[in-house]
């Protein structure tokens, strides 16, 4: 997401392809002074709307310290899956030990 006016980065999302039609979202950031406006909503929703044209699950950990997070996620439909249920293929990351997966199909 860019601010019209200034044509500076204030939002952004990352995803690394996985096999077997997944994606891992890894990245959902929104500049401090943009948040709790929808930007990180619009954002999630837009990337969804792509990407459910070309995969099968969108899959994320995140770390239990980020309530907020967590009630993001789970508030935009994504559930709560164990580490076991990750894909093998799953880029981990040592800090997260919560997950979520958004089936797409």
């Amino acid at each position: 997401a860019v601010n019209s006016s200034s044509g500076h980065v204030i939002g952004c999302l990352g995803l690394v392809a996985l096999r077997d039609g997944n994606v891992a979202l890894k990245k959902n950031f929104v500049a401090k002074p943009y948040r709790k406006l929808g930007l990180g909503k619009k954002l999630l929703e837009e990337f969804i709307i792509i990407v459910m044209k070309i995969v099968k699950s969108d899959i994320l950990g995140t770390t239990s310290d980020f309530e907020a997070a967590q009630y993001f996620y789970q508030k935009s439909g994504f559930k709560e899956i164990t580490s076991a249920d990750l894909p093998e293929d799953f880029p981990r990351l040592t800090v997260d030990n919560c997950y979520y997966t958004y089936y797409i199909n």
